[in-house]
């Protein structure tokens, strides 16, 4: 998973401030330290090439993460060649070690140690200052167990990363942050202290009449919010995942897919804004569903800084688009009229049919190809307001899965305090995978409400079955994954299977039994004797939470919350080298491999490699010779050394001396 860049909060003006403490970016040419540094601030500073040697001098930008500003210094690429241009450049990266509070030191995990590694590292002991050792282009999972070979530098762990794509950058950056002398480079600015389940409330979004109170979606650190806005089948959709640049929301040709507000990340000439998508809009209509959009819209056009009413130009202007118009001029929100399907330019008079809705310049675009998109965002990005944006720790990213009407709006809601996701008793009301933000203990987390996972065999509806693919998208998105069953229906099989695929995903999982407050005939052993049941029959439940609750009372609704925090902690967890081994060397004692003909197996040593989920990479002589089930008793062995509930454990075996 890519991860967010830290900001730049210097761009532009000047030399960084002197007073700030200081991180060194040092290695070997062309193992992508002008990348990294680019990475991290979030835009192209560095020169990057394939070429070795391109940095030739100190390059210094400031940095901010968590709350905390620094100077990222990028070096040259140190080299020991006798080049003259080569000890000028090596001479600086010296230099800036000796002002450095702390190094990174850059290596290429596709290379391994290289001569002028060691070189490095050994100029690098000579300092005092911490040291990370930073194993770049470890694109994917594939490549983690390259990172072992670094372990020789005497440095410490390193730290798998792909500068490239992201990947484990805020991992990086958390670990960086840790390490700043204390007190320095802390952000200015008063700390607004809140209850502890209480959301972020913006008092001017919501209106004087409405006695909720709903958490505005800054939390996120974005700057401003867009709502799109429209009748049904104008192709809100369509254009909310052209103008974020991905398959966000369900789109099909059938009206009314979208039924709740859908948000994503925007961004545009520099401008970041949340988009915002709604359902499709019937003012006067009195169907269930229709209503409960209704109060959906009118909720996201209260938050939003900025209003998108979208219109269809081939069926020209409609009564309900009229409607609409009139609503959004008494709300007092700026607005922008957007005409789609004017896909061919003989096409775009028809726009100017629009101007009698009174809300200004109507502004022809084709959703579909992108046509006239840019303009219209040029446009966005002139009405949006200014606002600081709130600098903000990682979130945890949440699927709330499970079947068909098992309560997981509903649980959702209840954890927000609003009725954010629409509610009906229709099972499948949630088609699409919604994505809601909530502070609780200081973290953000973000709720992916999905549509219910039905049997695939019973699938039988397009786009029903297009929900189903975007919930297993939302599986492979999270962070921790909370399976909703129902009680009184019980777990079936098909809960089975979603749990499974949570797990082997390396996901966190929280089970939550709902509706447990409809249970009559229950004991003190009932959820117990339940339980021993299905770790039976899946055995890796065993080390999963469960959670009885009741989404409609408010039973143990805290519990589900402190479960999120306690299961992404553990997949976050990290223990060092050391400490691996004298766990390993206990295991090995209490219970030696089983042995083969020929050479013995011998357990040389272990490391962890990763987290999210915690990965554990064994260095054997003969690791094609573990069974599985000594592979099992090692990792029973990890989890009971270590609080690892609710996050699965990988186990990898390498060989020694291979990369």
């Amino acid at each position: 998973m890519s991860q967010s860049p830290a900001t730049n909060p210097a761009a532009d003006e000047g030399p960084p401030d002197s007073s700030l403490p200081r991180v060194a970016i040092i290695g070997r040419p062309n193992v992508g330290k002008s990348t990294l540094l680019n990475r991290v601030i979030g835009r192209r500073e560095a020169i990057v090439e394939e070429r070795p040697g391109v940095t030739r001098d100190r390059h210094e930008t400031e940095a901010s993460w968590a709350g905390r500003r620094f100077v990222l210094v990028d070096t040259g690429g140190w080299s020991t060649s006798g080049d003259e241009l080569d000890a000028k450049v090596s001479a600086q990266s010296e230099a800036a070690l000796d002002e450095a509070d702390v190094i990174l030191m850059v290596v290429d995990a596709t290379v391994g140690t290289t001569d002028d590694d060691d070189q490095v590292a050994g100029l690098i002991r000579r300092r005092t200052a911490p040291v990370l050792v930073v194993a770049n282009k470890v694109d994917d999972t594939g490549r983690e167990a390259l990172i072992w070979d670094f372990l020789g530098l005497g440095l410490g762990d390193p730290f798998p990363i792909s500068a490239l794509h992201g990947r484990g950058t805020g991992d990086l950056l958390d670990a960086i942050v840790e390490l700043l002398p204390e007190g320095a480079g802390i952000e200015p600015g008063p700390v607004e202290e809140r209850a502890p389940w209480e959301p972020f409330v913006d008092t001017q979004a919501i209106p004087e009449d409405d006695p909720d109170e709903g958490p505005i979606d800054q939390t996120t650190g974005k700057q401003v919010s867009v709502a799109l806005v429209g009748r049904p089948n104008v192709g809100k959709s369509t254009l909310f995942n052209r103008l974020i640049g991905g398959r966000e929301a369900i789109v099909s040709d059938r009206a009314g897919t979208t039924r709740d507000r859908h948000f994503g990340d925007g961004t545009w000439n520099g401008r970041d804004f949340w988009l915002v998508d709604t359902g499709g809009l019937v003012p006067e209509s009195e169907e269930t569903m229709d209503k409960a959009i209704r109060a959906q819209v009118e909720r996201a056009v209260a938050e939003a800084d900025l209003v998108v009413l979208l219109v269809d130009g081939r069926d020209g202007l409609n009564p309900i688009d009229a409607d609409i118009a009139r609503r959004l001029r008494q709300s007092g929100r700026p607005v922008l009229l957007a005409v789609n399907k004017l896909d061919e330019l003989r096409e775009r008079d028809a726009r100017h049919a629009f101007h009698e809705l009174g809300i200004g310049e109507p502004w022809p675009v084709s959703a579909s190809s992108g046509s006239g998109t840019g303009d219209l965002l040029d446009e966005m990005v002139k009405l949006l307001p200014e606002r600081s944006a709130v600098e903000d720790e990682e979130g945890i990213k949440v699927a709330v899965v499970g079947r068909p009407n098992a309560g997981k709006s509903s649980l959702v809601n209840r954890l927000l305090g609003e009725e954010r996701l629409v509610v009906t008793p229709i099972a499948g009301t949630t088609r699409d995978a919604i994505d809601t933000v909530f502070m609780y203990h200081g973290r953000p987390i973000t709720f992916i409400d999905t549509a219910g996972l039905r049997r695939k065999a019973k699938v039988d509806d397009d786009l029903e079955f297009y929900s189903t693919i975007r919930t297993e998208r939302a599986i492979d998105r999270a962070d921790v994954c909370v399976l909703v069953v129902d009680a009184p229906r019980g777990l079936h099989n098909q809960d089975l299977r979603i749990a499974t695929r949570a797990w082997e995903r390396g996901a966190g999982l929280v089970i939550v039994v709902n509706k447990w407050d409809l249970i009559e005939e229950k004991d003190a052993n009932t959820a117990t004797r339940g339980q021993k049941l299905l770790v039976e029959k899946a055995p890796f439940l065993e080390h999963v939470p469960f959670i009885y609750a009741s989404a409609l009372t408010g039973q143990r609704a805290r519990t589900v919350l402190d479960a999120i925090l306690q299961v992404a902690a553990a997949r976050d967890r990290r223990i060092g080298t050391a400490e691996v081994n004298e766990v390993l060397q206990a295991l090995l004692e209490r219970n030696a491999p089983p042995q083969q003909a020929g050479e013995a197996v011998k357990l040389l040593y272990a490391t962890q490699i990763n987290t999210r989920p915690p990965t554990f990479a064994i260095v054997s002589n003969r690791p094609d010779d573990i069974p599985e089930s000594y592979q099992r008793y090692l990792v029973r062995g990890f989890r009971s050394a270590w609080d690892f509930k609710g996050a699965p454990l990988r186990l990898k075996l390498n060989r020694r001396g291979s990369r």
